[in-house]
């Protein structure tokens, strides 16, 4: 009736393209039972194929299929009826099922009415990867004589619940004596942990010592679940969220809770899910940090003082001024001690190359409470952008109650770079009409290269032509592009290159183009190195300009002076001319006359030599 091929039923591949859920022929049909959604590791897997008995005379196989591709079923166990030894046997169609721990199966087909087979997987012994669609199959004897198939599906969908939620961290730690931290600081709480194949998010909750309970915290913007930042972990996956708080005066003992979300009261998952952390407020000594919040660079200087303030203390200590160099790690630039050898305050640098380092300076007193602070400075033109970052200022005190303690404040400077200089704008192609001019319609592409400083400015691009008083902003956003993508890091700079593509119009007799770093002002309003210029010009042939094309005048000009120098070479060689006439004439006089006295002295015939002669006139 069918045959089997590598533990797949050739005939059932027939009937699932003929079927959605359940085949049925002539009565006879099976079902598939088990749950819907299993929940792993803690619920068991229990699936049974059981067939009808309508029409059947005898059931010959059924098989528990499982659908490990979106095309492709393959036979995880089956039973038949063995002749030789009379009996039901099961068969694994996967020999790691059948050796997995946990997993189990039962089987008859040995009458029509106690036929079935159960498939199972102990509680505790499940996974993720137990979920997926599932197939019973049965081939069957129907009353009639003929053979006949069925089979059903069912999907089960495996969800992975929370394994474990780690310790929950605060940063900056705590800021006085390991345990306490000045009203008004600002402190960040990372929970990380295993949320769920359904990616929980975390539930923040907080309890001051006044309270009876948790309560959930109630700014969900002091909250990031960074979702982009889930790791998957088989099928499982693990969260980082934060809370950012500000210290209060109410904080006295507060405790901040951390879970995966329940959707019911704080504190309801098992104790290995729970997170915790607690923080205390301090009263009295404080110290303060100030400074730009905002440094220019190189222009600007950078100038902080740390000032404790002198409630509750009796004598301070030691004031240091900090940086922070990484995430997690803050170094001291420069600190101040009283010295009692010399009954002075001390400077003392802890990074030698800032104590050597061109324009940098600090003073500091702790020789009473009232005077004691610390200044550090970098002066104008010396700073850079690596002087940006995190800062502290820490102190050391004696309270008025005799116990040490002590006291931070944090300030973050954000440096900026501006602009360096703008390279000499290029256009492409050249110009195509006796090397200054543009054909009219000739599409054009100028390009603009130079720092736009740390905050990376975007080009402005102007425009001004020859009839225009001034500069306009280039009206066509499309014809430009800034190539962010391009951006170029030089130090703590950034260089951009961007484009405008033009077409040349008939108005561009002649058309300057102006790039510069953006402002947010009107065209030109950097310095003179920031700014870049091209102009161009318009060629039209034919004249189609009625008599205002540039060129035209020029071609006229060249015309009068071509007709000019014919005619005075024209003159001139004909005054050349007649002067050689004059001269060769008046020659010939002189030789008659010379002749004319040689015969009057023989009495001869006297010629006068203006005889037939004209002398011409000139």
């Amino acid at each position: 009736m069918f045959t089997i091929q590598g533990n797949t039923p050739v005939m059932f591949h027939l009937v699932f393209m003929l079927t959605t859920a359940v085949f049925t022929v002539s009565g006879q049909s099976i079902t598939i039972t088990g749950p819907s959604t299993l929940e792993t590791p803690t619920s068991e897997l229990r699936l049974t194929c059981t067939p009808s008995s309508a029409g059947i005379s005898d059931v010959n196989i059924i098989v528990l299929l499982k659908n490990s591709s979106s095309t492709d079923y393959q036979t995880v166990l089956s039973v038949t009826y063995s002749k030789t030894t009379s009996s039901s046997v099961i068969h694994w169609g996967n020999v790691v099922s059948q050796s997995r721990a946990g997993v189990s199966a039962i089987g008859n087909v040995d009458t029509v009415s106690g036929a079935q087979l159960v498939f199972t997987i102990a509680t505790n012994m499940t996974t993720c990867n137990d979920g997926g669609a599932y197939q019973c199959f049965m081939a069957v004897t129907l009353t009639g004589g003929n053979g006949g198939v069925a089979d059903a599906e069912k999907y089960v969908t495996a969800k992975v619940q929370p394994i474990s939620t780690n310790d929950m961290t605060v940063f900056p730690f705590p800021n006085v004596e390991s345990v306490y931290y000045s009203v008004g600081s600002s402190v960040t709480f990372t929970c990380t942990g295993t949320v769920g194949s359904d990616k929980k998010p975390h539930t923040w909750c907080y309890k001051r010592v006044t309270d009876q309970g948790y309560t959930g915290y109630p700014t969900a913007a002091d909250i990031n679940q960074n979702d982009n930042g889930l790791i998957q972990s088989g099928c499982n996956y693990q969260r980082t969220s934060t809370l950012t708080y500000n210290v209060t005066n109410d904080d006295t003992n507060t405790t901040f809770m951390c879970e995966p979300f329940t959707g019911t009261v704080c504190g309801s998952n098992p104790a290995s899910l729970i997170a915790y952390k607690s923080i205390r407020r301090l009263s009295g000594q404080s110290i303060t940090i100030t400074g730009p919040s905002t440094l220019e660079t190189p222009t600007s200087e950078l100038r902080l003082t740390c000032t404790p303030s002198s409630a509750g203390i009796t004598d301070v200590n030691s004031i240091g001024l900090l940086r922070n160099s990484s995430s997690t790690d803050y170094q001291t630039v420069v600190s101040v001690n009283y010295d009692k050898p010399t009954s002075s305050s001390v400077i003392s640098w802890g990074n030698v190359v800032s104590q050597s380092r061109a324009g940098v300076s600090a003073t500091g007193n702790v020789n009473t409470v009232s005077g004691a602070q610390l200044v550090f400075t970098i002066a104008t033109n010396r700073t850079n952008c690596n002087d940006g970052g995190a800062y502290r200022c820490s102190m050391g005190v004696t309270l008025t109650s005799g116990s040490g303690g002590v006291a931070i404040a944090e300030k973050y400077i954000t440096a900026k770079v501006q602009p360096i200089s703008s390279n000499d704008m290029t256009v492409f192609p050249f110009p195509n009409v006796e090397s200054v001019y543009y054909s009219v319609g000739s599409s054009l592409k100028f390009t603009c290269t130079g720092t736009v400083g740390s905050d990376k400015k975007t080009h402005t691009w102007c425009y001004k032509r020859a009839t225009d008083q001034g500069y306009t902003g280039y009206p066509t956003t499309a014809d430009i592009n800034q190539n962010d993508n391009g951006l170029v890091t030089s130090g703590c700079n950034y260089q951009r290159t961007s484009t405008l593509i033009y077409n040349v119009k008939n108005d561009d007799t002649n058309t300057t183009f102006m790039c510069e770093p953006f402002t947010g002002t009107v065209c030109g309003s950097n310095p003179v190195s920031l700014i870049t210029y091209k102009s161009i010009r318009r060629y039209s042939s034919g004249g189609t300009t009625c008599g205002q094309d540039d060129v035209t005048p020029w071609i006229i000009v060249a015309v009068i002076f071509i007709i000019a120098t014919v005619v005075l070479t024209t003159t001139v060689a004909y005054l050349c001319r007649k002067v050689l006439e004059y001269k060769d004439r008046l020659h010939q006089s002189v030789n008659y006359e010379v002749v004319n006295r040689a015969f009057s002295r023989n009495d001869e015939h006297v010629y006068n030599t203006t005889d037939n002669y004209e002398i011409p006139q000139i």
